[in-house]
């Protein structure tokens, strides 16, 4: 056995608690058959959302090697690539995919176990092997069993969000193995690395800001040694983030990017108001993960100016951490500022449509975590002084110990047993959480659980009730819904809403009018459409009551109540051709030949290929000129 040295005891250690080498592939296998357990629940789900056009129903990957073009980072060609791989060998199988998702997830944890430990040994977080160890596999087994990181692994095409997870950390890892050991290969497979994390996510390019602030806070002591050991490292990764980017702009710009920006995205103040909001919800997610949703649906806060003093609080978390690395203090700026660096492009000034989704916090939550382990540490360390494993392997005070240090054996005993605890408790939570994806009613009618505002949330619903030939049950669901919703005091417009589409679909509409008025009496007013954002999609839903009430109201030959409100539909929202070609249907019934006309030829301009409505129009434009007794009065 080896011995160290700890305040003149003599501490006998067994091998394994020092052999990081042994250790890391007993826990990397055990991890690995947890992992599967916690998200076997998910394997049976099918696809849902994202997953249909990215995995299913996407010509790019259909053969093999599949037609994708790599010189544009943000299409994630690598990622769509192991889709690719697997639908040539599996088919159209969400079992393997999720699989696979498993087992990245679990790769990521491995190297995010080693670069832990490798930066305990540089950094001297702890002076002993024994405890290193410790401390590597505890945080990485936290991160990993994190239902937080759920939405990563257990949907499908997140996949991109997880394996670029994967290489970030291959990154880190590399500029800490180059650190030790001055292998010029490691800078070669640091910059590969980093290449393969961007054509996975473009996230990646936030790298560029954690690594060389890694490199300095917790490697090097000056900047010009970080530059001066690995410039070479840099450089490559700094140049394809350049070039990223610069492929990324012309479709920001064009609102077409495949990576969240686009005519949903908020303006630029509402956005970071809401970000000031988010940004701690998110923290507060690592630390309390409840009420994990695939699709929040938050809106941005109007007026924006009632969150100012959020963006005050978070611009001064960011000046702090800036502060730290100014004064000298660079490992408290990097625990500070490189989780908000990985979150900038998605949380910052640059809008993206979805003001907060979990995924995107796969890397941040490590570095949380590891943030706050190490603070948690150094509290046991200030109160107990140095700490030796070695006493917990024995179980018996040993001779000559100090009263101070047989305490610090008790409290470590007491911590490995909440530890425990903690990882049961978050393995529990993931494992039901990966029980949504089972279904994809499941998981939508719990999103709308949790958020009953959010339209999307219904619209999903409605289009998984539909895929699993449960459409018959929308109503009860939407109805249960509804019961929680105003249980909670939560906004019920877009379950009256969906409510009121069901009946009327079932011929019911007198019934359907009272849930529609109700939903439309929620609604924002003319005054708050104008003047607060809201999105495209969302405007959709508000603009459907009045459809559907229409609809309630021409089944009781109530057509002018009926034009009325397919009229303000349009005052809120003029992207649906299904509600164009009902009020021409309308209009002609009651003689407005002029106004069905242009009805019909405006749903043709937002459905051009649509026979139907181009058989109308021509038959009421013809009618009209041989029968002028059709035109208006």
């Amino acid at each position: 056995m080896d011995e160290v040295r700890a305040d003149e005891t003599t501490i006998w250690l067994p091998p394994w608690a020092q052999t990081w080498t042994t250790v890391r592939w007993i826990w990397a296998a055990v991890l690995l058959v947890w992992l599967v357990l916690i998200y076997s629940p998910s394997f049976s789900g099918p696809y849902v959302f994202d997953d249909l056009g990215n995995v299913i129903n996407n010509p790019a990957i259909e053969s093999f090697p599949p037609k994708l073009a790599w010189w544009r980072a943000e299409s994630r060609p690598l990622v769509m690539a192991s889709f690719a791989l697997e639908k040539q060998f599996f088919g159209a199988w969400p079992f393997a995919h999720r699989l696979s998702n498993v087992l990245i997830h679990w790769v990521s944890a491995i190297l995010f176990a080693e670069l832990l430990y490798r930066i305990c040994d540089v950094a001297k977080i702890a002076a002993s092997k024994s405890m290193q160890i410790s401390f590597a596999m505890v945080v990485a087994t936290v991160w990993a069993v994190h239902p937080l990181q759920s939405q990563a692994v257990a949907y499908i095409v997140q996949r991109c969000e997880s394996m670029m997870g994967l290489f970030f950390i291959a990154f880190l890892l590399s500029i800490v193995v180059h650190h030790q050991t001055s292998e010029k290969r490691w800078l070669l497979i640091g910059a590969v690395c980093f290449l393969l994390g961007l054509w996975s996510k473009t996230v990646m390019v936030t790298g560029l800001a954690v690594g060389p602030l890694m490199d300095r806070a917790w490697l090097c002591h000056s900047w010009r040694e970080v530059f001066r050991r690995r410039a070479a490292l840099y450089l490559p990764p700094l140049v394809a983030g350049i070039v990223a980017v610069f492929t990324l702009l012309p479709g920001i710009l064009r609102g077409d990017a495949n990576v969240g920006f686009g005519g949903d995205a908020p303006p630029v103040l509402p956005y970071i108001a809401a970000q000031a909001e988010i940004v701690p919800r998110y923290l507060a997610l690592v630390l309390v993960p409840i009420g994990l949703n695939i699709d929040h649906g938050l809106l941005s806060p109007y007026p924006w100016q009632d969150s100012i003093g959020w963006m005050i609080a978070m611009g001064g978390v960011v000046l702090g951490g800036v502060v730290a690395c100014a004064r000298g203090n660079w490992k408290l700026g990097f625990l500070v500022l490189s989780p908000l660096l990985v979150l900038a492009p998605t949380s910052s000034f640059v809008p993206t449509a979805d003001l907060l989704v979990e995924h995107r916090m796969y890397i941040p939550s490590a570095l949380v975590i590891t943030a706050i382990a190490i603070a948690l540490w150094r509290i046991v360390e200030s109160r107990n002084g140095e700490i030796s494993v070695g006493y917990l392997l024995r179980g018996t005070r040993p001779s000559g110990a100090s009263h101070k240090r047989y305490r610090t054996l008790i409290s470590l005993k007491r911590s490995i047993v909440a530890g425990s605890l903690v990882v049961m408790l978050l393995s529990t939570m993931t494992w039901l959480r990966s029980a949504d994806y089972q279904s994809g009613v499941r998981l939508w009618s719990d999103s709308l659980r949790l958020s009953p505002g959010n339209a999307r949330a219904a619209q999903n619903l409605t289009n998984a009730a539909k895929s699993e030939d449960r459409e018959d049950e929308l109503l009860s669901m939407f109805v249960a819904a509804l019961e929680t919703a105003r249980h909670n005091e939560q906004p019920t417009a877009v379950i009256l809403g969906r409510i009121g589409e069901e009946l009327v679909k079932r011929g019911g509409g007198v019934e359907a009018v009272a849930p529609l008025t109700q939903a439309i009496a929620q609604d924002p007013e003319t005054n708050e459409l104008s003047e607060r954002f809201y999105s495209p999609s969302q405007r959709q839903e508000f603009a459907s009551h009045h459809v559907n009430l229409a609809l309630a109201f021409a089944s009781q030959r109530q057509a002018d109540d009926a034009m009325k409100h397919l009229r303000l539909s349009f005052e809120i929202s003029d992207t649906s051709p299904e509600a164009r070609a009902i009020a021409g249907d309308l209009a002609w019934q009651i003689g407005i030949t002029n106004e069905a006309i242009e009805h019909f030829q405006r749903a043709l301009q937002l459905r051009p290929d649509w026979p139907q409505v181009k058989q109308q129009l021509n038959h009421i434009i013809q009618t009209q000129a041989e029968s002028p007794r059709h035109a208006p009065s």
